[in-house]
């Protein structure tokens, strides 16, 4: 995080700041990879958000898997869901270790 003055701080989930910081018109749709939020905008899912929130979610995640192979066309094999971005940088390194490298300096977790 970067302060640069009392009243506005760069941090990634805020570039309406950097924007302003920078006297620069923001562009009408920003897409922030910088936070651990999803940028990707979904059709409409039909949840029943008391089921959802009364039991232990699905850890293969089958139904969300079919929808988006389904909509993706792809295979359900190809689909990886992790808890949060350094599970999926373990999983991925883990089976490629072979040819995997780390451009320094990068986010700790990374290594």
């Amino acid at each position: 995080m970067l302060n640069i003055n009392k009243n506005l701080t760069l941090h990634g989930a805020n570039p309406e700041n950097l924007y302003k910081i920078f006297n620069l018109k923001m562009p009408e749709k920003i897409i922030d990879f910088s936070s651990n939020t999803n940028v990707i905008s979904w059709p409409e899912i039909d949840i029943d958000l008391r089921k959802s929130a009364s039991c232990y979610p699905d850890i293969n995640c089958s139904k969300l898997r079919e929808f988006i192979a389904s909509h993706e066309n792809i295979s359900q094999k190809k689909i990886l869901f992790t808890n949060g971005i350094n599970e999926a940088i373990f999983i991925l390194s883990q089976n490629f270790m072979d040819n995997t490298g780390i451009f320094q300096p990068s986010y700790s977790e990374y290594q």
